[in-house]
């Protein structure tokens, strides 16, 4: 019975232990830093924007929108590369150092407009079945069903 009343009282300790170092770590909202450029940066230490001021908050925005212009920007011009089959287009636009750009060159490339324009149809086949919202059942989903499949098959013929 001791061992079972230690074993308790350690575990609540170690609980204990967790939140004190972990409620600080996620308390902290933002901090804003100057550039040597004198612009200012605000960094986002939390989960949650709660403890942002306005102004931070403001920021943040304009940091976000920003960045999904560029990246419209950059899928615009990916698409329009892919469209007319211009692997420097599409190597300008995704960056000659990106991971994808260290596989697709100049040879495979027509292979890749291929895949990229397959990617395009089932999108759009799957927009109108309506299988395009999240939680959908989708390749990911039956693939894990498949399996749960194929493991309760295997397990019924072997125990026949």
């Amino acid at each position: 019975m001791p061992k079972k009343k230690l074993v308790v009282a350690s575990t609540i300790l170690g609980l204990l232990a967790l939140t004190i170092v972990a409620v600080p770590y996620y308390a902290n909202a933002a901090t804003t830093t100057t550039t040597a450029t004198g612009t200012t940066k605000t960094h986002i230490t939390s989960r949650s924007s709660k403890n942002l001021t306005a102004a931070q908050l403001t920021a943040l925005k304009q940091k976000m929108a920003d960045a999904q212009a560029k990246r419209t920007t950059q899928q615009q011009a990916i698409s329009l590369a892919i469209a007319h089959n211009d692997y420097n287009a599409w190597l300008t636009a995704v960056g000659s150092s990106s991971s994808i750009a260290q596989k697709i060159n100049a040879n495979n490339f027509p292979q890749y407009v291929t895949l990229y324009n397959l990617e395009q149809q089932v999108m759009a086949q799957k927009k109108a079945l309506g299988l395009d919202q999240p939680g959908q059942m989708g390749a990911k989903h039956m693939g894990a069903k498949l399996g749960q499949l194929n493991e309760a098959t295997s397990t019924t013929s072997i125990n026949q």
